[in-house]
């Protein structure tokens, strides 16, 4: 093949064009790249604003003292012998004592369960424990009932399957049908109620019976 004199120089000045905008975008190109890191520089020099939620937390501990990431504590269940349940009932103290004995299979059980919950609520001189009648060999559905209901007060597991061994030192008149309820004053005196309760006529009792 041979080419021309013409289109040799034609040749030649179309690749010194091509040449300089290479370099000119290589130029750019550097520029911009030079831009940004100088652009990152400054972004580490300056202060940032603090995230709102950041922000939140800060105020809460500065303004909240007792303030913590840790979990509300659990309420309280433990598993206990008659022999504790007697202890506990034989204790000294000034408030009225409510023990309310139930279990997850009794539905009157579970019924009256929120009116007592809002009469400790409602009446700071009360102390109700609830005394569960489950199996003591299945604590988790005990656990697990007072986790899907909410329960705010403490749940003690009765774990003594010789009832008739006990039930008439709680109170002689007890069946030993559930729910029943039982009361002790500050003087120790007691009163048993053996059947479900409304909240009006278990405020009603109350009243007779606090300090």
């Amino acid at each position: 093949m041979v080419i021309s004199k013409s289109s040799h120089k034609h040749q030649t000045a179309a690749g010194k064009k091509a040449s300089l905008q290479s370099a000119q975008i290589q130029s750019e190109t550097l520029n911009r790249l030079l831009r940004y890191k100088e652009y990152q520089q400054n972004l580490l020099k300056k202060p940032q604003p603090m995230n709102a939620f950041f922000i939140k937390i800060v105020l809460l501990f500065i303004l909240v003292p007792d303030f913590s990431f840790t979990e509300e504590p659990e309420p309280d269940f433990k598993i206990i012998s008659f022999e504790e349940f007697e202890a506990l009932t034989s204790a000294d103290s000034e408030k009225l004592r409510i023990y309310n004995f139930w279990a997850t299979w009794c539905a009157p059980c579970i019924r009256e369960m929120p009116h007592f919950e809002q009469a400790s609520k409602d009446n700071p001189e009360l102390e109700l424990i609830f005394i569960s009648m489950d199996d003591g060999r299945r604590p988790e559905r005990v656990t697990a009932f007072i986790e899907k209901k909410d329960i705010q007060s403490p749940v003690y597991l009765l774990n003594d399957v010789d009832f008739n061994s006990w039930i008439d030192k709680v109170d002689k008149s007890w069946t030993g049908a559930i729910p029943a309820t039982l009361f002790i004053l500050p003087d120790g005196k007691r009163r048993f109620h053996e059947g479900e309760l409304e909240a009006t006529a278990l405020q009603d009792l109350i009243d007779q019976l606090k300090p």
